[in-house]
């Protein structure tokens, strides 16, 4: 009867054992994954505002508003 007792036990510690090593498995797996993606939405927004500043700073020498802002000035300080 004690043997079978500590039979027992042992096979209840054993599948608590394999439970938890497998939660941490997942934890760690989940936590890996959430980081790839954070790195790389992080990477991806940085990509985005670098291209949307190359695009406005080309939109404007297209529609002249660089120059017309540089003429302005310039001919205030020529007033001046």
């Amino acid at each position: 009867m004690i043997n079978y007792i500590f039979v027992r036990q042992e096979k209840i510690h054993r599948l608590i054992i394999l439970i938890s090593t497998i939660t941490e498995v997942i934890l760690v797996l989940y936590f890996f994954v959430a980081n790839c993606i954070a790195f790389y939405a992080c990477v991806c927004y940085s990509i985005y505002t670098l291209l949307t500043k190359i695009a406005e700073c080309i939109s404007a020498i297209l529609h002249g508003s660089v120059f017309d802002s540089l003429d302005t000035r310039m001919h205030r300080d020529d007033e001046h």
